[in-house]
């Protein structure tokens, strides 16, 4: 009775190191996912800054062109 039990809680330590396993590398897709994500909003940050840098620029031209 004692090594059934034995090797129940055997197979249940195995499976729940299977599974922590998997969810460790789960964990570190999702986290590998959420860099590509924060590098890919910093990059649209620095574009959309040179945009307005840009625009603004821009402006400054067209204002001092119309000017008499």
């Amino acid at each position: 009775m004692i090594h059934l039990s034995s090797d129940d809680l055997a197979r249940l330590t195995e499976r729940q190191a299977d599974n922590l396993g998997k969810t460790a590398i789960s964990i570190n897709a999702v986290t590998g996912d959420v860099q590509k994500t924060a590098q890919a909003v910093l990059d649209a940050r620095r574009a959309a800054e040179g945009a307005r840098q840009q625009a603004a620029a821009s402006s400054e031209i067209v204002t001092s062109a119309h000017q008499p």
